[in-house]
């Protein structure tokens, strides 16, 4: 045995390309330094048949691949129940990923709870009360958001003059009230980001929703013609039906937040 590779990624995924410890694997057989690379099971080793068709050819040119769970052999039978084992394997990590996002949506429902990521959001402190999160209005920041969209609606800034305006008035951003970016980039003081405008004025949970359920991110790994692979992801957005609502405390009116969308479309259009 010259080496034991675990990987100790918290959170990696069975349909993860990015895994160092099967890309040294893969690496360790190229250099011919062992002959026989022994996974307990099958489901250890991938439960994405695109990363299985990934890797396990690759390893196959230099070494075998043994597991201790299973034996399949080299006939056209043994490696269509391969196959079909890490189809069965795929299966089941997508039901456990549909039964937790199921699970998660019935709590957010049933107590009216909000979900908090690693950022709080701006104009708001999350706190926890009868175990449910509630957001409360930080007044010092609901000002600035108010003061966001009177400029953009009433006044008719762009978002590119609005970001100018804001840093001319010394206007803080979240990173300067925080001491923290949520998009974890540095700007100097007062710098205000287009995309962070646009963000604003888009956020339905200034007039008074909360949304949960309105877009997810799918992964996709993209295989080069040289053998190395990038992994990229895109948006999808879904529709309203999908949404489930939690009502908070409003820092604008509906009637305004409408209007600053009506605006962002029509900016949208004559671009």
């Amino acid at each position: 045995v010259i080496a034991t590779l675990k990987e100790t990624i918290r959170g990696v995924s069975g349909a993860s390309f990015n895994v160092p410890e099967l890309q040294r694997a893969l690496e360790l057989a190229t250099r011919k330094a062992y002959d026989v690379l022994i996974i307990r099971d099958i489901s250890r080793f991938s439960r994405d048949v695109e990363k299985f068709a990934f890797f396990e050819p690759r390893l196959r040119l230099f070494v075998d691949v043994e597991f201790v769970w299973q034996n399949f052999d080299n006939t056209p039978t043994g490696k269509f129940y391969k196959t079909v084992s890490v189809g069965i394997a795929q299966l089941e990590r997508d039901m456990i990923t549909q039964r937790l996002q199921a699970g998660k949506r019935d709590k957010i429902r049933s107590r009216q709870s909000m979900i908090v990521a690693n950022n709080e959001p701006f104009g708001f402190k999350v706190v926890k009360e009868n175990g449910r999160y509630k957001p409360v209005v930080i007044e010092k920041e609901a000002e600035i958001i108010r003061l966001i969209f009177k400029l953009y609606v009433e006044e008719g800034l762009s978002t590119y003059k609005l970001a100018d305006r804001l840093k001319k008035l010394k206007i803080p951003t979240y990173t300067d009230l925080r001491g923290k970016s949520p998009q974890g980039k540095k700007r100097g003081r007062y710098e205000w980001s287009i995309g962070t405008i646009r963000q604003i004025l888009r956020n339905t949970l200034y007039y008074g929703e909360w949304r949960y359920g309105k877009e997810r991110k799918i992964k996709k790994t993209i295989v080069n013609k040289d053998g190395s692979f990038r992994e990229e992801s895109k948006r999808v957005f879904h529709d309203e039906d999908n949404h489930i609502i939690v009502n908070v405390y409003p820092i604008v009116s509906k009637d305004l937040w409408d209007r600053a969308q009506e605006k962002l479309k029509e900016n949208r259009t004559n671009t």
